[in-house]
Formats: C-alpha cells, structure tokens, sequence
C-alpha cells in the first residue's frame, strides 16, 4: 500500500514539474514547441508552419523578461553568416523571378523562418539541467501520444478525429495524414535521443520500429521510406562511424550537385512505355516531373530562375503520361529546387552548407552523431522525394529539429567529443 503511495506521489510530482514548465519565461517556449509539434498535425496538416513562430514568440518574451535589459543568449556569428548568405541569394534571385512581388513575399518567409529556428537553437542551448530533464519526457510522451493518435485516426478511418473536432471540416490535406506522417518521421530522431538521455533505451530503440508501423497505416508514401533511410544510416554509423559520415557528406554533395544531369541523362529511358509507373502512379507524376525541371535547368544554369519560379510555368513539354495538370507548383525535389531557382551558384552555396552541418556532427559524442546524422539522412530523403522547399509547415518542421536536439542535450550528447576525419 505505502508503494503504491509512493508511486502516485512521484507521478503527481512529475506531472507538477511538468505543468511548471509553462510558467518559468525560460522553457514555456520549449514546453509548447514540444507538446503540439508531434501531434497537431495530424487535425491540421499545416499547422507547423504557425507553431515555431508561437514557440519563437514565446521564446522572446521570455528571454527578455527572464535576461532582463532584452540580453539575448549567446550566439555563433558563423551560423548567421550562413543565413545571410542565403537570405541574400534567396532575395536576389526575386529580381529575376516570374513574380517579383511574390519572390520578395517568399523571401521574408524563408528569411524569418531560418531566422526563428536559429534563435529557438541558441536559445535552447541556455536550458536549465532541470527543465532539459522535464522537456525531454514531455517530447517522448508528446511523440508517443501522436504515435497512438496517428494509428487510431487511420484504424478509425478518421471518423474518430472527426467527432473530436465536431464535423468533417478538417483541411483536406489530412487525407491519409499524409504530412502527419512526415513530421513523425522528422521528429522522430531528437524524440530517440531524448528516450536515451532520460535513461530509456529499450524505449528508444522500440521507437523507429513502432513509427514505422503507424506511419505505414497512412497513405504516405515518403515517410517509411525517409525512417528507413535513417535506420539505415544508424546502424553504419554504429559500426562504421567514420565511413558514415564520408557516405552522408559525399552522398549529399552528390545529390544535390549531381540531381538535374542525373535526370538529363536517364529519362528518356525512365519515361519508355516498357516501364510501366502504373503500380506506383505517385512514382511516375514525380518521374515525370523531375525529368520537365531538370531539362529546364540548362537555360539558365549559373543563377537559375528566381525563386518559386516553377509555379509560373504553364507549359513544360511533358507528354503527361502520369502526371495529369499543366503546372506544377513546386518540383518535389529540394535540389532540383535550388537548382531551377538558383543554379549552379545555389547547388554550390548548398553543398558547402551540407558539409559544414556533417563536419559539426562529427564532433557530438558517438551516440549523438550517430542520431544526428540520421536525422538529416531522413530530412534529405523526404525533401528530395516529396514536399516542396519553401512550404510553411516542411520549414517550421525541419526549423524545430536543430532546437529540439540541442534542448534535450545532456550527458550522451557531450560524451567523448571527438572529430572523426
């Protein structure tokens, strides 16, 4: 009996210590990024694209009224750099964009979105020891509440979630939870991270497998594929660290440098009608799309055509074998993206970003890279296969990854950093 009090004691105060969470000004924007990023999505598709401005937002205010005197954390000049140079190649190209005014609207998007997931990412690197503790099982019970909501609103065939929310007037990109799936398989790396640090590793390790299985229930095609596309990375940076890290920096810089001859090359075969897409016609639009962009990217190869531009094209010779509309509104491949917009210049700039992000993971504890490198194997395969660049929700998703790992950071984070060249 009095173990049985113990134990409701310990949950009563854990609950409390979690609730606190939402009224210190130094975590409540921690404490509200991780509570409603795993989850929301599934009853709004979108909505990630508003949760890290809210998160950033409560950051603010609370790094000025808990600093005093409006102290921001300390930051790396380098990592602004980095954005500026973007910003910059982002706003120029609207000059030469279809649409100038939509390029300019597009361009402070990109710009206070980076800029947001920065400040979140050194913010969370002041976290007291004592909420890194509380936040870290907020998220593993976030991600596994979204888990168990994911699996009943397709087992339910969404009539569940419909009730819930009172009618059927979701946003109809729910449908299959399709984007829900994808944060999943985002968020799914720093929740793994946050298992072990908390001290839950049969936990963690269950966790890929089990989100594996819910996001399989939905019509979502790019999330299994981007979670074993990590898996498979994490179990090469185990037993192979140093050749991980060569494969997922050269794999990237090839990605992205190598994508649009790749396509110039190879698509007159892929589109032959002895290969048959029917059985996969989500394989074929995408095909068909990749092989229209990539034979634009020549005509202007050095700075590309201005961002967002491919939304403007009406007619791009397809023979519309799979996919069936004249326009597309993005090309679903992040570095057919950066280079029908930007070029070679902007394949470049890409790459040595790539490399730059690799070349600081190799410096987290063994573990941590490991998780780490992963991570941006699953956001690679989801931005090159699927979603566009510059939608809200894919920004706001990846913009939270880096703050969410460097929030839960602790003890397997730090050890034994050591670079691996």
């Amino acid at each position: 009996m009095t173990q049985q009090a113990d134990v409701g004691k310990d949950w009563k105060a854990e609950l409390g210590d979690t609730l606190r969470l939402f009224r210190q000004p130094e975590s409540v924007a921690f404490a509200v990024l991780v509570s409603l990023a795993t989850w929301a999505s599934v009853l709004a598709p979108r909505v990630l694209g508003i949760v890290m401005p809210v998160a950033a937002a409560c950051a603010f205010i609370g790094a000025t009224r808990f600093r005093q005197r409006m102290r921001m954390p300390a930051m790396d000049s380098e990592i602004w750099w980095v954005w500026a140079v973007v910003v910059s190649l982002v706003g120029v190209s609207a000059t030469w964009s279809p649409d100038y005014a939509y390029g300019l609207e597009r361009s402070a998007k990109i710009a206070s979105s980076f800029a947001m997931g920065i400040f979140l990412y050194f913010l969370a690197s002041e976290l007291f020891v004592v909420h890194r503790a509380q936040l870290r099982r907020l998220l593993l019970a976030s991600f596994i509440f979204a888990v168990l909501l994911i699996a009943v609103y397709m087992l339910s065939d969404d009539v569940v979630v419909r009730r819930v929310m009172g009618g059927s007037d979701l946003d109809d990109a729910a449908v299959g939870a399709n984007r829900a799936a994808v944060v999943l398989a985002t968020l799914l790396w720093p929740t793994l991270l946050a298992a072990i640090e908390a001290g839950h590793r049969r936990v963690a390790w269950a966790l890929p497998f089990v989100t594996l299985a819910a996001v399989s229930l939905t019509y979502s095609q790019t999330a299994p594929v981007a979670i074993l596309a990590g898996l498979i990375v994490l179990v090469v940076a185990h037993l192979l660290p140093r050749a991980a890290l060569w494969l997922v920096a050269l794999g990237g810089v090839a990605l992205v440098l190598l994508m649009p001859f790749f396509f110039l090359n190879t698509c007159p075969a892929l589109l032959q009608e002895n290969i048959s897409w029917a059985a996969a016609a989500a394989a074929g639009e995408r095909i068909e799309i990749w092989c229209a962009v990539s034979a634009r990217v020549p005509d202007d190869i050095f700075f590309g055509h201005g961002i967002e531009a491919a939304r403007f094209v009406n007619d791009w010779g397809m023979e519309h074998i799979y996919f069936k509309p004249d326009g597309i509104l993005h090309p679903h491949n992040a570095a057919l993206q950066v280079w029908y917009e930007f070029g070679a210049t902007g394949a470049f700039i890409a790459s040595l970003i790539w490399c730059g992000l690799v070349w600081r993971i190799a410096y987290l504890g063994p573990q941590a890279r490991a998780i780490c490198l992963a991570s941006i194997a699953g956001i690679v395969t989801v931005a090159c296969i699927s979603h566009g660049l510059w939608q809200s929700w894919w920004l706001g998703t990846v913009g939270i990854v880096p703050a969410l790992f460097r929030m839960i950071a602790g003890p397997v984070w730090f050890k034994a950093r050591e670079v691996l060249p």
